[in-house]
């Protein structure tokens, strides 16, 4: 059941902390900065999707919450942020925060989510492994092209010594002297 309305509880949550923030602001014991109104948008914006049942709003939804965790936006106007200062080759200072109520949002994200995070991890290293072959596909094309007028004696040479050469030019003089051989009968 949680499992199910993670991403409403998700919502429910980082919608509490906006409007804890803006009354905090309305009141006048907060100023908020630009960070904090780009999170509030970004939340209501994340509603909107929400009720229009949008397929990417886990992925969006992500994203936004990995942001705010590195403190890029804010969901709370809290500065509960551990933070790693310094002054690289002595620039002006310079600082990266973390955001440990959203880090805690986005983990019950990431474990309620498991599934899909792990789907779409598979589907970026599969989509990266198939574009590796069709890449390797084109070299031994192209390396048997060039290598199409080569004595046997020179194809042997390079099978013989794959060190020496790329695995894929190694393999297009392989097809080659397979090619080659006369068929016995």
């Amino acid at each position: 059941m949680i499992k199910k309305h993670s991403t409403l509880i998700v919502l429910v949550a980082l919608t509490l902390f906006i409007l804890e923030g803006l009354f905090q602001t309305i009141i006048g014991a907060y100023l908020t900065g630009w960070q904090f109104y780009f999170g509030a948008a970004l939340v209501l914006l994340y509603w909107i999707l929400y009720f229009l049942k949008i397929n990417r709003l886990r992925t969006l939804l992500g994203i936004g919450l990995t942001l705010g965790f590195l403190n890029i936006i804010e969901f709370t106007y809290y500065h509960l942020t551990f933070a790693f200062s310094w002054t690289p080759l002595g620039q002006a200072y310079t600082s990266i925060g973390f955001q440990p109520i959203v880090f805690i949002i986005l983990a019950f994200f990431l474990v309620t989510n498991s599934s899909r995070v792990g789907e779409l991890i598979r589907s970026i290293s599969a989509r990266n492994e198939r574009e590796l072959e069709e890449s390797e596909n084109n070299l031994i094309v192209k390396y048997r092209t060039s290598l199409q007028n080569e004595n046997m004696e020179k194809l042997k040479s390079i099978v013989a010594h794959p060190n020496e050469y790329q695995k894929e030019y190694v393999c297009a003089a392989r097809e080659l002297i397979k090619m080659k051989r006369p068929v016995s009968h």
